[in-house]
């Protein structure tokens, strides 16, 4: 392949390959979609037992056991080696879901994870009630609050700020884990304070919620993101299945994930679950999960 490097609208000598695809060349992207093309249609025939999951430069690979995703492995790292693609070995991890083949992963040095960030987000392993790719996107808030703070903008785009920043960039994938209230009440005060409105005797949740768009407060987001997300993503037949067995297990025991996780931040606001899909709030009402507001 041939490619010239535009800088400053001033292209470059033409760069001759053989391998890879050259960095910062608009025609890379159509290199990346033929070389996805050509791993899938390998990986399919060396390993058709494995499951093998590509998005632009993310690779994952399933199986029911631990040796054939070793083997899988084994043949893409061959497989990116001809074309001189490189895996990056320090993203790379390897799960299990039960105990034995966790215990086959340590026992070739690969130690497995429990949880990790997938595309950006918080993936899950196991059972356990992780969080800690979104507790991570928290504790970077007081970076975005100091900014703000010093902002000359009014107060309404300041709080636009809140709606349009910082809750989707903390809480992206905060609709499939829990979340302690103390974390959402730190990132309340955290905001009231940034644009301006710790005087005394003034409430944040009161403010954000009430008196601001109640999207400003971020507990309110998650809340409503975790509700669209599962509206979204659902299918009908696996509804009741879902949401029953999140309502008949204690929350401190839920499973991570999308209904465990819808389930709890309803039962916070007394909508408790009923069947087939349908919810009763405070007052009695019966609100279907999927019909309501469509």
């Amino acid at each position: 392949q041939t490619c010239a490097l535009p800088i400053w609208d001033c292209p470059s000598a033409q760069v001759t390959s053989t391998t890879g695809s050259v960095e910062g060349c608009g025609m890379s992207v159509v290199g990346m979609v033929l070389i996805n093309a050509l791993v899938h249609a390998y990986m399919q025939y060396q390993h058709p037992q494995t499951v093998f999951t590509t998005y632009v430069d993310n690779y994952e690979l399933q199986a029911p056991t631990v040796e054939q995703t070793t083997k899988a492995l084994s043949s893409l790292q061959g497989f990116c080696d001809l074309l001189d693609v490189q895996l990056d070995v320090n993203k790379t991890y390897h799960w299990a879901c039960d105990a034995a083949g966790r215990a086959n992963l340590r026992a070739q040095n690969d130690l497995p994870v429990r949880s990790a960030k997938d595309l950006g987000a918080h993936m899950q392993y196991t059972a356990n009630q992780t969080n800690g790719t979104v507790l991570a996107k928290f504790r970077q808030l007081p970076d975005l609050w100091h900014k703000l703070a010093r902002s000359h903008a009014p107060q309404s785009q300041k709080l636009k700020v809140l709606r349009v920043v910082a809750w989707p960039r903390t809480l992206y994938s905060g609709s499939i884990v829990h979340i302690g209230p103390a974390h959402f009440d730190e990132a309340r005060a955290g905001a009231f304070k940034a644009i301006g409105m710790q005087k005394s005797g003034a409430n944040a949740q009161i403010f954000l919620s009430l008196i601001a768009s109640v999207s400003s407060d971020p507990e309110f987001y998650a809340l409503w993101n975790t509700v669209t997300q599962f509206r979204r993503h659902i299918m009908e037949d696996s509804l009741d299945i879902t949401l029953q067995q999140a309502a008949v297990t204690p929350p401190r025991r839920r499973k991570p994930g999308p209904g465990g996780v819808l389930v709890t931040r309803l039962e916070q606001i007394c909508w408790s679950y009923v069947k087939n899909g349908v919810f009763r709030d405070g007052e009695g009402g019966s609100i279907h999960i999927l019909q309501i507001g469509r």
